[in-house]
């Protein structure tokens, strides 16, 4: 009975951990692919990004982590609208006025 309860509280930290490790992970892919102006055809900073809010909504319905799983959450909202802002921004673009 024990065992079991000690089981379930530990497997209720990685939600929120993950979602913010993925998150941190993604802002540094992110800086570092800004920052060396190289791009790549598959970009893993949208998995991370994706891993990110998806763990985070999952950790924001348990008890613990709760704070983690929100910041994971806000950055990465905070990227997407990053990303898409940069596009909308760069397609306004004229390039022969």
């Amino acid at each position: 009975m024990e065992l079991a309860l000690i089981k379930r509280i530990k497997s209720a930290n990685i939600p929120g951990t993950l979602s913010i490790f993925s998150a941190i992970v993604a802002l540094l892919y992110f800086n570092i692919e800004y920052l060396t102006k190289i791009s790549t055809p598959f970009s893993p900073y949208i998995f991370f990004i994706l891993t990110s809010i998806f763990s985070g909504i999952i950790g924001l319905f348990m008890k613990k982590n709760r704070l983690y799983a929100l910041w994971g959450l806000g950055i990465g909202i905070f990227l997407i609208i990053h990303t898409v802002l940069m596009i909308i921004f760069t397609l306004t673009i004229n390039y022969k006025p």
